[in-house]
């Protein structure tokens, strides 16, 4: 139900971020542009929902005088946020740059508004994200030249769990 909400609020979050060292500020997608058109070799990301599960709350469906859970569930994001950044080899911070990079996306993702209220774009439905930046993981790869041999491509995958409140 909230995947929409779900990766435009990660993205709203990193697009425009201030990167330590860089070229630009992070440019952050759902679905990622071609990567050709990176000239200015600029840090880039791209936010997709790479699996979850949902259940219904348990507990009593009515108990006179009491609140009930009834009527919610629980949907967990796993969220793979694809970090990637061509550098020319002449660049000075080499060695630090691209870490500053996700250095910088996963504070963003630890400082996020807890718990914050999303909007489904397409249906319009409100929903609650909870824990966004609790649980972080990277994977990131050695750097790889690129054809003209002046360039390296430096890129990591970043996962973020993330619990979404749905009122059903």
């Amino acid at each position: 139900m909230g995947l929409n909400a779900v990766m435009g609020y990660v993205q709203s979050l990193l697009d425009g971020l201030p990167v330590p060292g860089s070229t630009g500020p992070l440019t952050c997608f759902i679905v990622p542009p071609d990567p050709d058109t990176n000239v200015n070799g600029t840090p880039r990301a791209s936010v997709w929902s790479s699996d979850g599960t949902e259940d219904r709350l348990s507990g009593p469906r009515v108990v006179p005088g009491e609140p009930s859970t009834a009527g919610w569930k629980n949907e967990w994001h796993s969220l793979s946020i694809f970090l990637w950044y061509p550098m020319a080899d002449e660049e000075p911070d080499e060695d630090s740059a691209f870490p500053g990079v996700v250095d910088a996306v996963m504070a963003a993702l630890r400082s996020a508004p807890d718990p914050a209220v999303i909007t489904d774009p397409l249906t319009g439905i409100q929903t609650e994200l909870v824990d966004l930046g609790e649980s972080l993981a990277w994977r990131m790869v050695p750097p790889m030249a690129l054809a003209s041999q002046r360039w390296e491509f430096f890129a990591c995958e970043l996962t973020a769990r993330c619990l979404e409140f749905i009122r059903s």
